[in-house]
């Protein structure tokens, strides 16, 4: 038989629903079902389980054969670790992972693995952003919270050898500089 006639005789078996394809959803010894899935109508897999190519038809979808049918195999779920310093989960659950929408601190982009989702450092900083306690600041070189130089001035720490003239707006000014004097929320 070619292979567009063994593909089209998979997808009339698939339409028709017959039996030697629909045999049990139980695995058997190399964790592989009997059951055909994928095809040209996208049969699913029981949940656990997987639509991979099958190896014993003549139908690859490597070589052009886009509507090949596949066997169902356990999902095997990878050894996850979280203990990589330049990755920042958000999610740990990969269903969630394609729900949910967030936005990775400046250095830092979007990723997704078979772990989960979030952030991870480009190269040249922090993983992420910690909010720090009043009176220290963040430190993108230790990517940590230091003690904040300089006199703290509302939202903002003034430089060396500047003063804080607008605490509600967070004006620093040299000492004897003019200061506005106004209120900002």
């Amino acid at each position: 038989m070619t292979r567009l006639g063994s593909c089209a005789c998979a997808l009339a078996c698939l339409l028709a629903g017959c039996a030697a394809n629909d045999v049990s959803t139980e695995a058997t010894d190399s964790d592989a079902l009997r059951r055909v899935c994928g095809g040209i109508v996208g049969v699913a897999c029981p949940d656990g389980f997987r639509c991979v190519d099958d190896p014993r038809d003549r139908c690859d979808p490597a070589a052009g054969g886009a509507d090949c049918s596949g066997v169902c195999r356990r999902e095997r779920r990878p050894r996850c670790t979280y203990d990589d310093p330049a990755k920042s989960y958000v999610s740990r659950d990969t269903t969630e992972c394609s729900r949910i929408r967030f936005v990775c601190a400046e250095g830092t982009s979007y990723f997704a693995d078979d772990c989960g989702c979030g952030c991870v450092d480009d190269g040249g900083g922090c993983a992420t952003i910690g909010l720090c306690i009043e009176g220290y600041v963040w430190d993108d070189a230790t990517c940590s919270c230091v003690p904040a130089p300089g006199e703290p001035c509302g939202p903002v720490f003034c430089a060396s050898g500047e003063v804080c003239c607008n605490a509600s707006c967070g004006i620093c000014t040299a000492p004897d500089s003019f200061c506005i004097q106004i209120a900002c929320l």
